[in-house]
C-alpha cells in the first residue's frame, strides 16, 4: 500500500512542479507533458490495484471449491 501511495504522490508531485517541461521548454509540448506523466502513473496504479482486486476474487472463489484443501495440500 506504502508503495503505491508513494507511486500517486510521486506523480501528482510531477504534475505540481511542472518536470519535465520547465527545465526543458517547448521539448515537451507533444510527448511526455508532466499531465500526461500524472495520468500515465494514475492509469498505471489503476491496473495494478484492479489485478490485485481480481485475484483475490479468484482465490476466494476457488476456496469454495471442493478439492480447493486437496490442491493446496499438493503444492
Amino acid at each position: 500500500m506504502f508503495g503505491l501511495r508513494l507511486a500517486s504522490q510521486s506523480g501528482a508531485g510531477i504534475y505540481a512542479a511542472r518536470i519535465p517541461e520547465r527545465w526543458f521548454p517547448g521539448k515537451f509540448d507533444i510527448l511526455l507533458h508532466s499531465h500526461q506523466i500524472f495520468h500515465r502513473k494514475g492509469g498505471l496504479l489503476a491496473l495494478k490495484e484492479d489485478k490485485k482486486t481480481g485475484d483475490q476474487v479468484v482465490t476466494a472463489i476457488n476456496r469454495q471449491h471442493p478439492l480447493y484443501d486437496q490442491y493446496k495440500a499438493s503444492i
